[in-house]
């Protein structure tokens, strides 16, 4: 029977943009799943850590070319799009957070 197991994941730059390609049209794919499980896991860390969420009031999980977009351009205006080294795992739950801060108390 088949079993669950944690996977520890590490999605580089070029895989990722890679994957932001083929999933950009199909919004059953698991790339959008993963982002939406960074999102959470920030958040889970966050309120773990200071009792409160990093993100706050997104746009709806079905709306993937929002996620594409706000993932790109996050990627633009911090020049991590010519970084090697930036990975998925860090890229969304920052591009999110600076998109969706929770600024109310």
């Amino acid at each position: 029977a088949p079993t669950a197991s944690a996977q520890n994941l590490i999605t580089p730059r070029d895989t990722f943009l890679n994957m932001l390609a083929h999933a950009s049209e199909d919004p059953g794919h698991a790339l959008w799943f993963y982002v939406s499980g960074l999102v959470g896991g920030a958040n889970a860390i966050s309120i773990l850590n200071t009792g409160k969420p990093i993100i706050c009031d997104t746009h709806r999980f079905e709306d993937i070319r929002k996620t594409e977009d706000l993932i790109m351009d996050w990627l633009v205006r911090t020049d991590q799009l010519s970084n090697p080294d930036i990975l998925l795992e860090f890229a969304v739950p920052l591009a999110f957070a600076d998109a969706y801060p929770c600024t109310s108390t």
